[in-house]
C-alpha cells in the first residue's frame, strides 16, 4: 500500500483553489475595516482633520455644534463608508477577487483630489500582503494533511 494518498491530496488541492481566494479577500476586506479605527494606512498616521486643531476656523467655528467633532474619528462621518468596506467583496473566483465599494466620495479620499487631501484606507500593503502569505502557506500545508 501507498505511503500517500494522492487521491485525497488532488481533493484538497483542488479545494485549495476555491478557498484561497475568499480567505485572501476576506483578510484585505478585514485589513481596509481595520484602518479606519486605525486611522492610517500601512503603519502611517492619516493627516490630521482642521475640525480637530486647535486654532483653526473649522475647529473654532464648526458646522455642527457639540464636542464630537474634535474627538470623531477621521472619514468616519457618518459610518456609510466603513459599513461599506466591510462588504465590498462582489466576486471571488480561482483566478480573480473583484471588490467594489460603491460610494462616490470613496475614491476621492483613497486617492486625494485637489480640493481632497488622500487618506488612503485600501491597497495592498506589507502587512496585509504578510497576512496573505502566512493563509496560502497554512493552506498549502493543510493539503499534505491526509
Amino acid at each position: 500500500m501507498s505511503k500517500f494518498n494522492f487521491d485525497k491530496i488532488a481533493k484538497n488541492m483542488q479545494e485549495l483553489n476555491r478557498t484561497v481566494p475568499v480567505l485572501l479577500a476576506n483578510a484585505a476586506q478585514k485589513e481596509f475595516v481595520a484602518n479606519f479605527q486605525r486611522q492610517g494606512f500601512d503603519g502611517e498616521k492619516w493627516q490630521e482633520v482642521n475640525r480637530r486643531i486647535k486654532g483653526t476656523r473649522e475647529y473654532k467655528y464648526p458646522k455642527k455644534k457639540g464636542l464630537s467633532r474634535r474627538t470623531k474619528p477621521i472619514l468616519i462621518m457618518s459610518g456609510n463608508m466603513r459599513r461599506k468596506a466591510s462588504s465590498m467583496i462582489r466576486q471571488v473566483t480561482s483566478k480573480k477577487v473583484r471588490m467594489i465599494l460603491d460610494l462616490p466620495y470613496a475614491a476621492a479620499h483613497n486617492y486625494g483630489t485637489d480640493k481632497i487631501t488622500q487618506r488612503q484606507f485600501v491597497g495592498q500593503t506589507k502587512q496585509l500582503t504578510a497576512i496573505q502569505t502566512d493563509i496560502i502557506n497554512k493552506e498549502v500545508d493543510r493539503i499534505w494533511q491526509v
